[in-house]
């Protein structure tokens, strides 16, 4: 689904979003590349465009959107990478929630709540703090389809 990312770069020749550099470790020219960090409103429309597709070639598709919980290890901006990764699950959380809130047909899982919220049991991530653990993916999936299995879609809405 062609759609823009948080954060990307933009072939100068041709201006298509790419998620990751094309170019090997190390390899990467700043000349061929721009640096592109989307602001929530710009999610939010490609998205809609996007649903939007979809929806026109199948008017009874339905969505669902999450947040990642696993961070971001690196960033292109002059900044900390804790401060990036804030960044980029927040400005996702809301466009997830303006989707989700404006079209009847999407829903939010909120995936990144349960691994990453200040609620949650201690377990859910790897030693590294990078990768989710066994535990946290097996409480995530049994939430998912408790939310599915209710066959009440809105079920996995939070607001």
């Amino acid at each position: 689904m062609p759609h823009r990312i948080l954060l990307g770069n933009l072939p100068r020749f041709n201006r298509l979003v790419l998620a990751m550099s094309p170019e090997p470790k190390g390899v990467f020219k700043d000349d061929d590349y721009d640096f592109i960090n989307f602001r929530v409103s710009e999610i939010v429309d490609d998205m809609q465009a996007a649903i939007m597709t979809i929806c026109e070639a199948n008017p009874v598709s339905r969505f669902i959107l999450t947040v990642s919980p696993v961070p971001l290890i690196a960033t292109y901006c002059n900044r900390h990478v804790l401060v990036s990764n804030t960044y980029s699950k927040a400005c996702l959380r809301v466009a997830a929630e303006e989707l989700s809130m404006s079209i009847p047909d999407v829903a939010y899982f909120p995936s990144y709540e349960i691994i990453a919220g200040l609620t949650t049991a201690p377990g859910y991530y790897l030693s590294g703090l990078r990768s989710i653990s066994p535990f946290g993916i097996e409480h995530v999936m049994r939430a998912f389809f408790l939310g599915i299995a209710s066959t009440n879609f809105s079920i996995l809405t939070l607001g």
